[in-house]
């Protein structure tokens, strides 16, 4: 059994964004993510932006949620921004 629940925040402290490593700063609005794939539970926060980055590269490559990883979305979003 999968699923994945997405939603919007403010955040109450730093958090470091899970796509581009940089930091979520405090009172900015983040993406905060919680999934299971295969039997594996992931969680993932990201800054908006990043978000739309991730939602694009799914978009354009027809994949659900779950099926790659971030390093393979991040390696896909790279290519296909050359």
């Amino acid at each position: 059994m999968a699923f994945h629940r997405q939603a919007k925040h403010k955040a109450r402290k730093k958090h470091v964004c899970d796509w581009c490593g940089k930091l979520i700063l405090k009172d900015c609005f983040y993406f905060y993510s919680v999934g299971v794939t295969d039997g594996d539970f992931s969680t993932l926060k990201t800054h908006t932006e990043c978000n739309d980055q991730i939602k694009w590269t799914l978009d354009k490559t027809i994949a659900e949620p779950g099926e790659y990883d971030l390093n393979q979305l991040r390696d896909l979003y790279s290519e296909m921004n050359e």
